[in-house]
Protein backbone atom coordinates (compact mmCIF):
# COMPACT_ATOMS: atom_id res chain seq x y z
CA UNK A 1 0.00 0.00 0.00
CA UNK A 2 12.07 13.76 3.85
CA UNK A 3 14.29 15.67 5.22
CA UNK A 4 14.01 19.73 5.15
CA UNK A 5 16.12 21.08 2.63
CA UNK A 6 18.95 23.30 2.77
CA UNK A 7 20.24 22.75 6.28
CA UNK A 8 23.65 23.77 4.81
CA UNK A 9 22.00 27.43 3.43
CA UNK A 10 21.48 28.29 7.05
CA UNK A 11 25.19 27.93 8.78
CA UNK A 12 25.81 29.65 12.25
CA UNK A 13 29.01 30.93 10.49
CA UNK A 14 26.54 33.73 8.55
CA UNK A 15 24.90 34.99 12.74
CA UNK A 16 28.45 34.79 14.38
CA UNK A 17 30.19 37.84 12.84
CA UNK A 18 32.01 36.04 9.76
CA UNK A 19 28.78 36.89 7.47
CA UNK A 20 29.43 40.41 7.93
CA UNK A 21 33.62 40.13 7.62
CA UNK A 22 33.82 39.01 4.12
CA UNK A 23 34.23 35.22 4.62
CA UNK A 24 30.39 34.91 4.21
CA UNK A 25 30.99 36.59 0.81
CA UNK A 26 33.82 35.12 -0.35
CA UNK A 27 32.33 32.57 -2.08
CA UNK A 28 32.50 30.29 0.75
CA UNK A 29 28.54 30.75 2.07
CA UNK A 30 28.06 31.49 -1.75
CA UNK A 31 30.27 28.88 -3.77
CA UNK A 32 27.21 26.31 -3.97
CA UNK A 33 27.42 24.46 -0.99
CA UNK A 34 24.55 25.53 -0.49
CA UNK A 35 22.94 25.01 -3.97
CA UNK A 36 24.94 22.50 -5.70
CA UNK A 37 21.98 20.09 -5.19
CA UNK A 38 23.21 18.39 -2.40
CA UNK A 39 19.58 19.99 -0.63
CA UNK A 40 17.91 19.69 -4.30
CA UNK A 41 19.80 16.31 -5.46
CA UNK A 42 16.82 14.76 -5.28
CA UNK A 43 17.39 12.64 -2.05
CA UNK A 44 14.74 14.22 -0.48
CA UNK A 45 12.12 13.90 -3.88
CA UNK A 46 13.82 10.72 -5.82
CA UNK A 47 11.09 8.56 -4.37
CA UNK A 48 12.19 7.62 -0.77
CA UNK A 49 9.77 9.98 0.24
CA UNK A 50 7.15 9.14 -2.39
CA UNK A 51 8.06 5.73 -3.70
CA UNK A 52 4.63 4.58 -2.64
CA UNK A 53 5.92 1.91 -0.05
CA UNK A 54 3.37 3.70 2.29
CA UNK A 55 0.59 2.72 -1.03
CA UNK A 56 2.10 -0.73 -2.28
CA UNK A 57 0.23 -2.69 -0.06
CA UNK A 58 2.76 -2.46 2.77
CA UNK A 59 -0.09 -0.48 5.05
CA UNK A 60 -2.42 -3.33 4.23
CA UNK A 61 -0.07 -6.46 4.84
CA UNK A 62 3.20 -5.24 6.57
CA UNK A 63 5.23 -6.45 3.99
CA UNK A 64 5.06 -6.01 1.02
CA UNK A 65 7.57 -3.63 -0.83
CA UNK A 66 6.80 -3.67 -4.77
CA UNK A 67 3.55 -3.70 -6.61
CA UNK A 68 2.86 -7.88 -8.11
CA UNK A 69 4.30 -8.71 -11.99
CA UNK A 70 1.72 -9.38 -14.33
CA UNK A 71 3.80 -12.38 -15.20
CA UNK A 72 3.94 -16.18 -14.89
CA UNK A 73 3.23 -16.26 -10.76
CA UNK A 74 0.85 -17.96 -8.28
CA UNK A 75 -1.57 -16.13 -6.44
CA UNK A 76 -2.96 -18.04 -3.72
CA UNK A 77 -6.58 -17.06 -1.99
CA UNK A 78 -6.96 -18.31 1.44
CA UNK A 79 -9.66 -17.86 4.02
CA UNK A 80 -12.54 -19.90 5.91
CA UNK A 81 -16.05 -20.78 3.82
CA UNK A 82 -18.09 -17.77 3.86
CA UNK A 83 -15.69 -14.88 3.91
CA UNK A 84 -15.88 -14.18 0.51
CA UNK A 85 -13.11 -15.96 -1.37
CA UNK A 86 -14.43 -16.62 -4.90
CA UNK A 87 -15.55 -12.68 -5.21
CA UNK A 88 -12.20 -11.59 -4.39
CA UNK A 89 -10.25 -14.53 -6.88
CA UNK A 90 -12.93 -13.51 -9.40
CA UNK A 91 -11.75 -9.60 -9.31
CA UNK A 92 -8.05 -10.59 -9.15
CA UNK A 93 -8.28 -12.77 -12.49
CA UNK A 94 -10.09 -10.28 -14.40
CA UNK A 95 -7.54 -7.89 -13.08
CA UNK A 96 -4.27 -9.40 -13.73
CA UNK A 97 -5.23 -11.43 -16.61
CA UNK A 98 -4.84 -15.08 -14.77
CA UNK A 99 -6.74 -18.15 -14.89
CA UNK A 100 -8.77 -18.73 -12.05
CA UNK A 101 -8.39 -22.45 -10.14
CA UNK A 102 -11.17 -23.50 -7.51
CA UNK A 103 -10.89 -26.82 -5.39
CA UNK A 104 -14.61 -26.75 -5.56
CA UNK A 105 -14.48 -27.49 -9.36
CA UNK A 106 -12.18 -29.88 -9.26
CA UNK A 107 -12.97 -31.77 -6.21
CA UNK A 108 -16.17 -32.22 -8.45
CA UNK A 109 -14.51 -33.38 -11.71
CA UNK A 110 -11.97 -35.85 -9.53
CA UNK A 111 -14.50 -36.73 -7.13
CA UNK A 112 -18.20 -36.38 -8.31
CA UNK A 113 -19.63 -37.86 -5.37
CA UNK A 114 -17.17 -36.39 -2.75
CA UNK A 115 -16.62 -37.81 1.10
CA UNK A 116 -14.00 -35.11 1.90
CA UNK A 117 -11.64 -37.44 3.49
CA UNK A 118 -8.50 -36.44 4.13
CA UNK A 119 -7.29 -38.85 0.75
CA UNK A 120 -9.57 -36.61 -1.20
CA UNK A 121 -8.40 -33.45 0.11
CA UNK A 122 -4.91 -34.25 -0.76
CA UNK A 123 -5.90 -35.17 -4.07
CA UNK A 124 -7.43 -32.45 -4.92
CA UNK A 125 -5.06 -30.04 -3.26
CA UNK A 126 -2.26 -32.22 -5.68
CA UNK A 127 -4.18 -31.92 -8.84
CA UNK A 128 -4.92 -28.12 -7.76
CA UNK A 129 -1.22 -27.65 -7.91
CA UNK A 130 -0.28 -29.20 -10.79
CA UNK A 131 -2.52 -26.96 -12.83
CA UNK A 132 -1.66 -23.60 -11.54
CA UNK A 133 2.39 -24.70 -12.33
CA UNK A 134 0.76 -25.75 -16.14
CA UNK A 135 -0.75 -22.10 -16.49
CA UNK A 136 2.57 -20.48 -14.67
CA UNK A 137 4.64 -22.40 -17.29
CA UNK A 138 3.23 -20.82 -19.88
CA UNK A 139 3.56 -17.05 -18.59
CA UNK A 140 0.22 -16.40 -17.28
CA UNK A 141 -0.79 -15.98 -13.74
CA UNK A 142 -2.74 -18.93 -11.55
CA UNK A 143 -5.38 -17.65 -9.22
CA UNK A 144 -6.07 -20.41 -6.46
CA UNK A 145 -9.57 -20.03 -4.85
CA UNK A 146 -9.12 -22.77 -1.80
CA UNK A 147 -9.55 -23.00 1.86
CA UNK A 148 -6.47 -23.35 2.77
CA UNK A 149 -6.65 -24.27 6.29
CA UNK A 150 -4.00 -25.86 7.15
CA UNK A 151 -0.45 -25.04 6.96
CA UNK A 152 1.03 -27.90 5.83
CA UNK A 153 -0.51 -27.36 1.96
CA UNK A 154 0.20 -23.47 1.97
CA UNK A 155 3.80 -24.86 3.05
CA UNK A 156 3.20 -27.42 0.12
CA UNK A 157 2.46 -24.70 -2.63
CA UNK A 158 5.34 -22.98 -1.33
CA UNK A 159 7.43 -25.55 -1.81
CA UNK A 160 6.45 -26.30 -5.61
CA UNK A 161 7.09 -22.62 -6.22
CA UNK A 162 10.62 -22.17 -5.03
CA UNK A 163 11.26 -26.00 -7.15
CA UNK A 164 9.52 -24.09 -10.01
CA UNK A 165 11.35 -20.84 -9.21
CA UNK A 166 8.16 -19.25 -9.39
CA UNK A 167 6.96 -16.48 -6.81
CA UNK A 168 3.86 -16.96 -5.33
CA UNK A 169 1.77 -14.46 -2.76
CA UNK A 170 -0.96 -15.25 -0.70
CA UNK A 171 -4.10 -13.26 -0.14
CA UNK A 172 -6.25 -13.74 3.22
CA UNK A 173 -9.77 -12.96 3.01
CA UNK A 174 -11.44 -12.35 6.11
CA UNK A 175 -14.43 -10.89 7.20
CA UNK A 176 -16.71 -9.95 10.55
CA UNK A 177 -18.47 -13.07 12.18
CA UNK A 178 -21.91 -11.20 12.32
CA UNK A 179 -21.96 -10.05 8.76
CA UNK A 180 -20.90 -13.60 7.65
CA UNK A 181 -23.98 -14.56 9.84
CA UNK A 182 -26.26 -11.94 7.57
CA UNK A 183 -25.12 -13.04 3.93
CA UNK A 184 -25.84 -16.58 4.66
CA UNK A 185 -29.21 -15.90 6.24
CA UNK A 186 -30.10 -13.70 3.35
CA UNK A 187 -28.71 -16.07 0.85
CA UNK A 188 -31.75 -18.29 -1.16
CA UNK A 189 -32.28 -21.69 -0.01
CA UNK A 190 -29.65 -21.56 2.99
CA UNK A 191 -30.01 -23.32 6.34
CA UNK A 192 -28.33 -23.60 9.46
CA UNK A 193 -25.63 -25.79 8.98
CA UNK A 194 -23.99 -23.25 6.34
CA UNK A 195 -23.08 -21.18 9.61
CA UNK A 196 -21.89 -23.66 11.22
CA UNK A 197 -19.67 -25.03 8.65
CA UNK A 198 -18.39 -21.43 8.56
CA UNK A 199 -18.03 -21.61 12.36
CA UNK A 200 -16.21 -25.34 12.58
CA UNK A 201 -13.80 -23.93 9.77
CA UNK A 202 -13.01 -20.71 11.29
CA UNK A 203 -11.94 -22.53 14.93
CA UNK A 204 -9.75 -24.53 12.53
CA UNK A 205 -8.29 -22.61 10.50
CA UNK A 206 -4.24 -22.11 11.06
CA UNK A 207 -3.27 -18.65 10.91
CA UNK A 208 -1.21 -17.70 8.12
CA UNK A 209 2.04 -16.91 8.25
CA UNK A 210 4.92 -15.03 6.25
CA UNK A 211 4.64 -12.55 3.63
CA UNK A 212 1.01 -12.28 2.67
CA UNK A 213 -1.82 -9.62 1.78
CA UNK A 214 -4.75 -9.57 3.94
CA UNK A 215 -8.43 -8.21 2.87
CA UNK A 216 -11.35 -7.21 4.80
CA UNK A 217 -14.88 -7.92 3.13
CA UNK A 218 -16.59 -6.82 5.61
CA UNK A 219 -18.08 -3.60 4.53
CA UNK A 220 -19.36 -4.66 1.26
CA UNK A 221 -18.10 -5.34 -2.69
CA UNK A 222 -16.95 -1.24 -2.77
CA UNK A 223 -14.46 -1.40 0.13
CA UNK A 224 -13.54 -5.01 -0.92
CA UNK A 225 -12.50 -3.94 -4.00
CA UNK A 226 -11.16 -0.21 -3.14
CA UNK A 227 -8.55 -2.44 -1.34
CA UNK A 228 -7.61 -5.00 -4.04
CA UNK A 229 -7.38 -1.62 -6.11
CA UNK A 230 -4.85 -0.20 -4.01
CA UNK A 231 -2.44 -3.06 -4.36
CA UNK A 232 -3.61 -5.38 -7.87
CA UNK A 233 -4.60 -2.13 -9.75
CA UNK A 234 -1.32 -1.15 -10.79
CA UNK A 235 -0.86 -4.50 -12.81
CA UNK A 236 -2.07 -4.05 -16.45
CA UNK A 237 -4.64 -6.55 -17.47
CA UNK A 238 -3.83 -8.82 -20.00
CA UNK A 239 -6.25 -8.96 -22.38
CA UNK A 240 -9.52 -8.26 -20.16
CA UNK A 241 -11.93 -5.64 -20.10
CA UNK A 242 -12.92 -4.40 -16.57
CA UNK A 243 -16.74 -4.75 -16.47
CA UNK A 244 -18.72 -2.29 -14.54
CA UNK A 245 -20.62 -4.14 -12.05
CA UNK A 246 -23.24 -3.40 -9.69
CA UNK A 247 -22.99 -3.05 -5.73
CA UNK A 248 -25.30 -5.93 -4.29
CA UNK A 249 -24.55 -8.52 -2.09
CA UNK A 250 -21.23 -10.67 -1.57
CA UNK A 251 -20.69 -13.64 -2.86
CA UNK A 252 -21.01 -16.51 -0.28
CA UNK A 253 -19.19 -20.06 -1.12
CA UNK A 254 -21.45 -22.72 -1.35
CA UNK A 255 -20.80 -24.47 2.18
CA UNK A 256 -19.85 -27.17 0.41
CA UNK A 257 -15.97 -26.01 0.71
CA UNK A 258 -13.50 -28.27 2.69
CA UNK A 259 -10.15 -27.94 3.72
Amino acid sequence: MGDPHGPDARIESSQNGSAQNGSAQNGSAQNGTAQNGSAQNGTAQNGTAQNGSAQNGSAQNGSKTDRPRADGRVIAICGVPGVGKTTTAEWITDNVGGQLLRTDVIRKELFPDPSYTAEERRRTYAELFDRAFEVVSTGEVAVLDATFARRRHRDWLRERAAQADVDIEFVEVECAEPVVRDRIAAREGASDADFEVYLYYRYRFEPVRGEHLTVDNSDGLAETYAQLEQYFGGVEAVGVERSAETEGPTEIEQSSEAE
